[in-house]
């Protein structure tokens, strides 16, 4: 193992610890619904009944702090004690030992002796995996049980015998259980609701899909990948895989099926470069959520004359249209997006500016440094014949404004709606499950999702903050209704 462990690895080394130890290790053990544990273990006595329960969530970070992992959160003027996955396993199992478990390198700084303080006081126990040692516990757990009795006892032995001091220790217990019963009904409450979400409690995800599309898969009846979207919604509530995963899975398996075609998939490879810049939105569980609220309104308007239209007028059902589009329509603003995220990082971390002098001579231009020749690529790559096909979707004549306003698009501005629509007439070139026309519209569809571009073709490029002579000279023509 390399000095950082995925979790997968650290699940892997922990079921064989407790498995030698006569433990029956479950990865996410699902008996408790919606509660997914991460690794549960028992241990069961001859006659079968249960000796010793434990319940494992793992930490893959570095840097642990009580503030990340061991959070107050406060909802609807309510506080949410110590909100995290463990303190949550703790009330649903209250029997049960639960542990954090991480690697062993993580720093060992002021934030981490405050989150092992955390732990302890909360009868968290922490497991520490090494590389070549042997797994081992830190801090052994205490059971939500066993921690009650603690503070019990200590109580007891706080008060003494006289009859003020059985009523002052009558009253302290008093409100040791009502605190405690208060913060077991939040923890009921609030689980799962959307505020407070399943994600947030067992893997401390922000990149969640959203429960309210889920549950609405539930009552589809007219698409043609019905039956895979109503799988979804049913196996989403114990799915151990990440939501990435999920959305990935989904649609590669909706675009083999249902379209014939390969889904590219080069988000894992620019994903988690963008996502190093802080301000970039993650885009893919995006288009995915995207196609989920489409596929819900389609089903609902299934009916309605402007589907019954469109599927007469192109040979082609608008739910794989939508399905094409949806899915693909961000597809290439990871590239909109990485050349600006590369001019930054090298000047911030190679203090590269774009026009610095060394040495008495002018330094090369950045843009030049990590400058995406896309110029070359789209001319090459069937230019003019995409764009006449864009054309004709859109209903207008194929003319030098139009074409001047696209290179634009693609040359200087890198727009990702535009892109898109460029690679996706390359990818559909050869589709046998959807009309040509079809492609087409869809094709059209993506650079008009992009909003700058729709004011254009609508004839408002007035609205913009920011406006060129090709913007303006396209806005004139007003090619769509505003």
């Amino acid at each position: 193992m390399t000095n950082t462990y995925t979790r997968q690895e650290m699940v892997d080394r922990l079921t064989k610890y407790f498995a030698a130890r006569g433990f029956d290790p479950r990865e996410y053990y699902d008996q408790l619904g919606e509660i997914r544990l991460p690794l549960y273990c028992e241990k069961r006595r001859d006659d079968n009944s249960l000796e010793e329960e434990i319940v494992v969530d793992v930490i893959t970070e570095a840097n642990l702090s009580k503030e990340a992992y061991l959070p107050n959160k406060i909802i609807d003027g309510a506080t949410v004690e110590y909100a995290s996955s463990v303190t949550f396993f703790h009330y649903y199992l209250p029997n049960a030992k639960i542990f954090w478990a991480y690697g062993e390198y993580v720093s060992r700084d002021s934030s981490f002796s405050e989150f092992r303080k955390a732990c302890a006081n909360n009868g968290i126990g922490l497991i520490e995996i090494p590389v070549d040692k042997e797994v081992f516990v830190v801090e052994d757990a205490i059971s939500l049980n066993e921690l009650l009795t603690k503070q019990v006892e200590a109580e007891v032995n706080r008060m003494g015998d006289s009859r003020s001091q059985r009523a002052e220790l009558v009253q302290s217990l008093s409100d040791l259980i009502t605190r405690q019963s208060d913060q077991y009904i939040l923890r009921l409450v609030y689980y799962g609701d959307p505020r407070f979400q399943r994600r947030e409690i067992t893997s401390r995800s922000t990149q969640d899909i959203s429960m309210t599309l889920i549950d609405e898969l539930e009552h589809l009846e007219n698409l043609q990948y019905r039956d895979e979207l109503l799988s979804l919604s049913k196996r989403y509530r114990t799915e151990a895989r990440a939501d990435y995963q999920v959305a990935l899975d989904t649609i590669q398996s909706l675009w083999q099926s249902h379209l014939d075609i390969e889904y590219p998939d080069i988000h894992k490879d620019f994903e988690p470069v963008l996502l190093l810049d802080p301000r970039y939105r993650d885009h893919f569980l995006h288009q995915f959520q995207v196609f989920l609220l489409g596929a819900v309104l389609i089903d609902r308007l299934h009916d309605c004359d402007w589907v019954q239209s469109f599927e007469q007028s192109h040979s082609s059902k608008i739910e794989l249209a939508w399905l094409a589009a949806a899915t693909y329509h961000d597809f290439n603003y990871s590239i909109q997006t990485l050349e600006s995220w590369m001019q930054e990082f090298f000047e911030r971390n190679l203090h590269i500016n774009r026009s610095l002098a060394v040495s008495g001579r002018e330094h090369p231009d950045l843009k030049d440094v990590v400058k995406l020749n896309l110029e070359n690529v789209v001319i090459r790559d069937e230019f003019l014949a995409k764009m006449g096909r864009l054309c004709t979707a859109l209903g207008c004549d194929f003319d030098d404004c139009f074409l001047r306003f696209i290179l634009r698009r693609v040359a200087v501005d890198r727009n990702h709606g535009v892109l898109g629509a460029l690679t996706f007439l390359d990818k559909f070139q050869e589709s046998n499950l959807l009309a040509k026309s079809a492609v087409d519209q869809t094709a059209l569809s993506i650079p008009l999702h992009d909003q700058a571009n729709w004011l254009c073709f609508c004839g408002k490029s007035n609205e913009l903050p920011c406006c060129g002579s090709e913007e303006e000279k396209l806005s004139e023509k007003r090619l769509l209704p505003g």
